[in-house]
């Protein structure tokens, strides 16, 4: 049966190709003839779709070859058929007729700003036209490529994205394109859109950092951020959630990336001086001193009057033994603050400054080093050791004041 089938259609196959030479129409039926024998027949759905486009009926020829895919892939048919899609588009961007290819989406308004007159993104419009978005796609990536600059291609790719469900990559294009001309008639809407929607993710943001619910608040601004990708606050946000996660790099990257939108902010630049000293703090409990330093200096180039950080970086020279630092340190902390944390600390370097003179028999620089210590903290042990030096002094009354008042 297979075998008289297949004489039939090799009959039925010579007879459309001597037809095609002199009447197309006649050499078409022929070839449906064959498919009503074998409706798998490639080589008829091929030279189908090539009489068609012969006779300038494109839709048809598409058609053909889009069921040839179907039955067997073939690259070089793929090329056949884009090309053929893209002749259809373009016949329907000659003739204007344009439709909204985001209508009945939440970026239905944006459809209508396209200018479908736009030389360069001619190819791109025609694949539209004939709804092959993802084929556009890879077009207006080529217009991009070429000039990364092209406004209306980067406008474009961020509807094509949207249309796919990439919503952030298409908001990203949009906010690309109001770096460059924010005063656009179509950017501008595009910001009155999504502003507000962008405010109430934050409002919702912070409501959820008071209630320590970390896993909505990484859920928000997430989505926040794909609506704003630059949003400050967003990326505090964002840059906390890491440092209570003790991922510190990544939160300096977010820190530093909000830092750009608004370079005189003062959050901003606690925030990454905290980052910078809760870093240093786990380097100083693991007796990394040097290192310690180091982090605790970039914070204090964020929040230089941080008498916190001050007191931090003090005791990391002084775990070094680097008392001049220590004290310049501690002296700074003093002088923006004097509470007893600060006071205490400054009385326990010039005790050690004092007994590292005492040691060097410079007895009058340990005297005055022992007398600013207690004036910040009055110690039987400093008031004993400032006795010791003015026996030295040979004053011996005040001597035996000091020892009086150690007791």
């Amino acid at each position: 049966m297979r075998q008289i089938i297949q004489q039939k259609i090799d009959i039925r196959l010579k007879k459309a190709k001597e037809k095609s030479k002199t009447n197309i129409k006649a050499a078409i039926q022929e070839y449906y003839q064959i498919l009503f024998l074998d409706n798998k027949h490639l080589q008829s759905y091929k030279e189908l779709a090539q009489l068609y486009f012969s006779i300038g009926d494109i839709s048809p020829a598409i058609s053909c070859l889009q069921l040839c895919q179907t039955i067997k892939y073939d690259v070089i048919v793929e090329d056949d058929l884009l090309q053929y899609i893209y002749l259809r588009g373009l016949s329907l961007l000659y003739a204007g007729d344009v439709n909204n290819f985001l209508e009945m989406s939440e970026y239905e308004q944006f459809g209508n700003y396209i200018d479908f007159t736009i030389k360069s993104l001619q190819k791109p419009y025609a694949y539209i036209l004939t709804n092959q978005l993802k084929q556009s796609l890879e077009e207006v990536q080529k217009v991009i490529k070429e000039d990364p600059t092209n406004i209306d291609a980067l406008l474009l790719r961020g509807k094509l994205y949207w249309s796919q469900g990439k919503h952030a990559e298409g908001n990203l294009d949009y906010w690309q394109v109001h770096q460059m001309q924010p005063d656009i008639q179509e950017v501008r809407e595009f910001i009155s859109y999504i502003l507000p929607k962008t405010e109430t993710i934050i409002n919702e943001t912070k409501f959820f950092i008071v209630q320590r619910d970390t896993d909505k608040c990484r859920l928000n601004v997430k989505k926040g951020l794909e609506l704003y990708p630059n949003n400050k606050e967003l990326l505090m946000i964002k840059a906390y959630l890491h440092r209570i996660s003790h991922e510190y790099e990544q939160s300096l990257k977010d820190l530093d990336n909000a830092l750009k939108q608004d370079l005189e902010n003062i959050d901003i630049q606690k925030q990454i001086a905290l980052t910078y000293n809760e870093m240093a703090m786990l380097l100083f409990e693991r007796q990394n001193y040097e290192d310690a330093l180091t982090l605790f200096s970039e914070a204090l180039k964020y929040r230089p009057n941080d008498w916190g950080i001050l007191l931090n970086r003090g005791d990391t020279y002084k775990q070094l033994n680097k008392l001049t630092e220590t004290y310049g340190d501690y002296k700074a902390a003093l002088l923006i603050d004097q509470n007893i944390t600060v006071t205490q600390r400054m009385a326990l370097i010039l005790h050690s400054i004092g007994v590292d003179f005492f040691n060097k028999k410079k007895f009058q620089e340990a005297y005055t080093a022992f007398s600013q210590g207690l004036e910040q903290s009055e110690s039987a042990e400093m008031y004993f050791k400032r006795g010791k030096c003015l026996i030295q002094l040979q004053k011996y009354g005040a001597a035996l004041s000091d020892f009086q008042r150690s007791l």
